[in-house]
């Protein structure tokens, strides 16, 4: 349901030829007249004051047109059109997200016949100034639309006034920008770029402030795996000297071996030989296992730096989704907070007008 703002008219001054009223040059158009029609004391009655003179109205109407006045114009009238006039402003409260607005509609409903449904939606309208409307005409010698015969049916009105504020109470809802994620709500009368703004400042703390988390957790993986690596190549060197030391006793065993068998001490330097091949075997062993430790440890760290940057790319990619994500908060008026300010026949203000020798009813309010 549209909603707009007030109507915003300059006042005209005594020289823009606002109280020309009805000339007797004109004819007076198919269903006018130069008589106010009665109604009841009790149907309001609200007229609008016109924003433009007869000759501005004419200048747009050319100008839209494309044409040009030729010849000048064959005089002018002020001519009212009645129509249904409405205008409720409803007050929205929400406690949650301390939010209390204020919003005005408008409605403008020509043809109001005496049953049948309003389309309510089909004839919003820019809120109506109050200021410029008031419960007289504003010119002298004006003329005046027939009543369709809804307008002069006080019950039809009053069904029409509940009907409409039954329709809003149903319908009308204020509509807050909000993110579930961030809990974070617009404000209805701020642009939306504003709350883009703080969604995209929410999302990037948060984002930070899980990557800090992260950021922890891998550090303490990658140290753990640094000490480790530390303390193998710490052992990794103990066992290459250790097998360097071997080798040597090896080669020395293997000679004083010789010597010895020459001696005839067989049992004793086999058995020595046997004992430096087997400490030289295991060293070999231990060597072997903590390259390969090593190994594991560098496949383990490689392993957690792309867990690391795929974990990142992640978190970056939900945080940018969130920050983009808005969603409707409706809010819900109570009926206690529908307000009918307006309710009756609106008299519109048109200027009666000859233009190139065709007769014209332009539109005369802002």
């Amino acid at each position: 349901m549209q909603h707009t703002q007030g109507m915003a008219t300059a006042p005209l001054t005594p020289t823009q030829n606002l109280a020309t009223g009805y000339s007797q040059s004109l004819n007076v158009p198919p269903g006018f007249s130069p008589h106010q029609p009665p109604v009841t004391a009790a149907t309001p009655q609200y007229f609008l004051a016109p924003g433009v003179n007869s000759d501005q109205a004419t200048m747009r109407y050319t100008q839209r047109m494309g044409a040009m006045p030729m010849g000048g114009t064959g005089g002018s009238a002020l001519a009212y059109k009645p129509y249904l006039l409405a205008q409720v402003a409803i007050r929205f409260s929400d406690r949650k997200i301390q939010t209390y607005v204020v919003r005005q509609y408008s409605y403008l409903v020509p043809d109001v016949d005496r049953s049948g449904l309003v389309r309510w939606e089909d004839y919003g309208v820019k809120s109506l100034d109050t200021r410029r409307i008031s419960g007289e005409p504003q010119v002298p010698n004006a003329l005046f639309g027939d009543l369709p015969g809804g307008l002069t049916d006080a019950k039809r009105l009053t069904a029409l006034k509940r009907e409409l504020v039954d329709m809003m109470y149903a319908t009308v809802r204020l509509q807050i920008p909000f993110n579930a994620t961030l809990d974070l709500y617009g404000n209805p009368d701020q642009d939306l770029s504003v709350f883009q703004a703080q969604l995209q400042q929410a999302a990037r703390e948060r984002r930070d402030a899980e990557m800090d988390g992260l950021t922890a957790k891998y550090e303490g993986v990658i140290n753990k795996l640094d000490d480790n690596e530390k303390r193998k190549i710490q052992q990794l060197e103990a066992e290459k000297r250790e097998l360097s030391n071997l080798k040597r006793e090896q080669l020395f065993t293997t000679g004083e071996a010789v010597l010895g068998l020459l001696q005839g001490r067989t049992s004793f330097t086999l058995s020595r030989m046997s004992r430096a091949a087997v400490y030289k075997e295991r060293s070999k062993g231990s060597k072997e296992l903590h390259e390969f430790d090593l190994q594991q440890i560098a496949e383990d760290r490689e392993r957690s730096v792309r867990e690391y940057e795929a974990v990142v790319a992640a978190i970056n990619e939900k945080w940018a989704k969130i920050a983009t994500t808005i969603e409707n908060y409706p809010v819900t008026p109570y009926k206690k907070d529908i307000t009918v300010e307006l309710f009756g026949i609106g008299w519109i203000p048109f200027w009666y007008s000859v233009v190139n020798g065709q007769p014209l009813l332009l539109p005369a309010a802002e």
